[in-house]
């Protein structure tokens, strides 16, 4: 899927559900790195597998809610920063 990176400009999202589309791209977080005022992201039973990218989400200071139930991901690659 192309166009993940047009989300970075909706900078007042707070609650984004991307469940059960199929994605397979986790370009999906790197995208959402701007998005800073994002408290939901669901990203329930997509295909996303491999290491979760946890780093992406640093910059999501008011995300409170997180599902990626239902993917493949095998572990976490840390982050510096803390959560």
């Amino acid at each position: 899927f192309a166009g993940f990176e047009k989300l970075s400009s909706l900078r007042n999202l707070e609650i984004l559900n991307l469940g059960y589309n199929f994605f397979h791209d986790n370009g999906i977080l790197q995208s959402l790195g701007d998005v800073t005022s994002l408290k939901t992201l669901n990203l329930t039973r997509n295909l996303l597998e491999g290491y979760f990218p946890a780093q992406e989400l640093v910059g999501l200071k008011n995300l409170n809610k997180l599902d990626i139930s239902g993917n493949s991901y095998n572990d976490i690659i840390p982050s510096q920063g803390e959560y």
